[in-house]
């Protein structure tokens, strides 16, 4: 059984270790994969969907906030690969308002039209 924690955030957004610091501190806690999953964004230095560094798998993930009635959805992609469309969409999360504002739990919704844009990128 492979130990995993699929929700992983890096100082990319709101997390507070490096990429390059995730594999050690994931090893430390007896996990042998995590996905990153940063706040409306690909990680600029993960290339492929899945790799290994240093003895840990890592998962290049995005954890979407989606706007729904009458509540909000965090989305999470997995084995996420840059494309056009996705990096549309995320730019578009990342226009719609400030960021450190979405970044916390009161964070300012995007609107339904990013959410259906969202729904057709491709994350594999």
């Amino acid at each position: 059984m492979v130990v995993a924690d699929l929700h992983v955030h890096t100082t990319n957004s709101d997390g507070t270790l490096t990429l390059a610091e995730v594999p050690g501190a994931a090893r430390e806690a007896g996990l042998e994969a995590v996905a990153i999953t940063d706040h409306d964004r690909l990680h600029p230095r993960l290339d492929a969907p899945v790799e290994t560094r240093d003895g840990v798998t890592l998962i290049h993930g995005i954890e979407l906030r989606v706007e729904t009635d009458p509540q909000r959805v965090d989305l999470l992609g997995y084995g996420a690969r840059r494309t056009d469309a996705l990096d549309a969409a995320v730019e578009g999360l990342q226009r719609s308002g400030d960021w450190a504002a979405r970044t916390s739990p009161g964070r300012s919704s995007p609107a339904t039209r990013t959410t259906t844009r969202s729904a057709r990128c491709s994350t594999s």
